[in-house]
Parts: structure tokens; sequence; C-alpha cells
């Protein structure tokens, strides 16, 4: 049984926002603001890109050996994007901060 477009959408959408919220925090990390061991940032760090996959394709309801393998990928390409956004827009967010 598959899920509606609209819950598939907002899956996807909530994936989106775990990779920003990964770039944000990977950058206030590197930029000294927040530090390793910050109860935020290990709680980030527990949940891998593994984890993820596999909830997705559990949420999705998934079956399919292609339908998976394609999720991956696409899955793949989102983190990045969503991370690279949220490194970037916090980056350019701190040069305007004193």
């Amino acid at each position: 049984m598959q899920i509606s477009f609209l819950d598939q959408a907002s899956l996807w959408g909530q994936v989106f926002e775990i990779a920003v919220k990964r770039g944000v925090l990977r950058k206030l990390v590197h930029a000294k603001l927040l530090s390793e061991n910050h109860p935020v940032v290990e709680e980030w760090q527990k949940y891998k890109n593994a984890d993820i996959k596999n909830n997705l394709i559990k949420s999705l309801k998934l079956t399919d050996q292609n339908s998976q393998e394609w999720v991956e990928s696409m899955l793949s390409h989102l983190l990045v994007l969503g991370y690279g956004l949220g490194w970037t827009t916090t980056r350019e967010c701190l040069k305007k901060t004193p």
C-alpha cells in the first residue's frame, strides 16, 4: 500500500530540514560558536545517513529494490543540497553579525 502524495512530500521535506539543520550546526562548530560536545551537537551526531535512509524507506513503505535504490540516490543528493544551504546561509548570516 502506497502512502499519499502529501505524506510523501512531508517526509521528503523533513529529510531536507534535517540536512539544513546539520549544515547550520556544522558551520557553528566550524566557527567555534558551538563545541563538538555541546548536547545539541551530540544529539545530532547520533543519527547517520543510513538511519535516515532506512527510516525513509520504511515510512514510504517501499519493498521494490529499484524504488529503494532510487530513494537512496535522491536522498544523497538532497542531504548534500540541504547541508550546503544550511552551511552557506549560516556563513552569510555570521558575516553580518558583529
